[in-house]
């Protein structure tokens, strides 16, 4: 008899236990849309560093957080930034010839207040040897398209 309460509750707490994580991974889910996002731009005197040696005359960016548990999740997984850098006509000319560009489609980046000229009308191209160079900046690459003379990315910090 004296089991039996200790069982309910060890019971009742392996179903509550298992239900946090059922919530987490809703939360979580890489499908799901970012709770927080932050819009920064050049007016900021914010740039990301992993582009400190090209030459552009803009940046627009937006870092993306997610919120978890009403808290800002911290770790590895956070921030991603997805933007887009506007290069000077000689470095984007210097890009073209330093780097191999293969044709791509337009990446799969969703940006939430950034505007990307002509997605539709340009031809955009991907570079695994310019992605290296950039992922050599301390940050992951997740897409990187370039179609000339605009890059339009998308990072993942450590």
């Amino acid at each position: 008899m004296r089991r039996l309460p200790a069982i309910i509750l060890t019971a009742a707490f392996l179903f509550a236990l298992s239900g946090c994580s059922m919530t987490d991974r809703r939360v979580n889910g890489r499908n799901n849309e970012p709770e927080l996002v932050h819009y920064l731009h050049s007016g900021d005197n914010l740039t990301l560093s992993y582009f400190d040696e090209l030459d552009y005359t803009n940046i627009e960016y937006e870092e993306i957080a997610w919120v978890t548990n009403d808290r800002l999740a911290i770790g590895p997984t956070e921030p991603w930034y997805a933007g887009v850098l506007y290069l000077t006509e000689e470095e984007a000319d210097r890009l073209w010839d330093e780097y191999e560009w293969e044709e791509c489609e337009f990446p799969d980046i969703e940006l939430y207040d950034i505007e990307v000229p002509q997605t539709d009308s340009n031809v955009w191209c991907s570079s695994e040897d310019f992605n290296q160079y950039i992922e050599d900046q301390a940050v992951q690459v997740v897409d990187i398209a370039f179609d000339g003379s605009v890059i339009v990315f998308y990072l993942k910090t450590f």
